[in-house]
């Protein structure tokens, strides 16, 4: 189970884990690109996507596994 004991965080809406990069469109808010990226954190490959469907995969995910 995940805690989270410190309120006081920053919200940011791009972030990049481990090889992967998120970003919201800054044009098209229902939209988000996702690239992998190298080592440095160059962008190697990536795509646009439907933010709502992305959001779909996640909470899948997340309610099968919490």
């Amino acid at each position: 189970m995940i805690t989270i004991s410190d309120r006081d965080l920053e919200r940011v809406s791009d972030m990049i884990i481990d090889r992967l990069e998120i970003i919201i469109d800054d044009v098209y808010d229902d939209r988000i690109e996702m690239y992998i990226v190298d080592e440095q954190g160059n962008r190697l490959e990536g795509g646009t996507f439907n933010k709502n469907q992305f959001m779909d995969h996640i909470m899948r995910f997340y309610n099968d596994n919490f």
